[in-house]
């Protein structure tokens, strides 16, 4: 199972490639950034003090890629219409077609990059339905195993898969278990 995430994480690596090489138009990409960078300090100056929003907002601002800028500006659509109540009362920055332009750029963001090789995106598709499996099977394991072994020095050893994402493979090596002793201890 690990192996065919690998792979699939390969391929859509290849995409995430793909699409640096494809080319939106330069005033489609101005005209999106500008909205996008509007929306952000308005959302931000209104809503930054909800740390839902705040968190949000730090994940749009992370974008990188004209795929992350399309789903930014969506994002920053549905945030806009959900505080709508709140946002209009900025006279200031608020504009009534803000969420609609948001989503007609993100849309035409998309169109561009839909023209590219359409195979390879698939792989995006499959790369997240086999992380998902695997991070099912993974907490199923990782859940059974802090219970089995909750009381002994070996606890540790079932981390959440993103913590064992993030440690580093020249972490040194947990002794094997001794499968006499662990009998011993259940």
């Amino acid at each position: 199972m690990l192996d065919l995430s690998l792979y699939v994480r390969l391929k859509s690596e290849r995409l995430s490639t793909l699409e640096n090489q494809v080319k939106v138009s330069p005033a489609l990409v101005d005209e999106a950034l500008t909205h996008k960078g509007k929306l952000v300090n308005m959302v931000e100056y209104q809503l930054g003090d909800d740390p839902e929003v705040a968190l949000e907002l730090a994940s749009i601002k992370s974008g990188t890629g004209y795929f992350d800028v399309a789903s930014d500006l969506t994002r920053l659509a549905r945030a806009v219409e959900t505080h709508k109540a709140i946002l209009e009362l900025d006279l200031k920055h608020y504009q009534p077609d803000d969420a609609p332009r948001a989503m007609r750029l993100a849309k035409l963001v998309v169109d561009e990059l839909g023209q590219a090789d359409t195979r390879d995106k698939a792989w995006n598709e499959r790369y997240a339905k086999v992380w998902a499996v695997l991070c099912h099977y993974y907490n199923e394991v990782t859940v059974t195993g802090q219970y089995i072994f909750r009381n002994t020095p070996n606890a540790n050893r079932f981390r959440n898969l993103a913590v064992a994402a993030r440690t580093q493979r020249k972490a040194k090596a947990v002794a094997p278990v001794d499968v006499a002793e662990v009998s011993e201890q259940i």
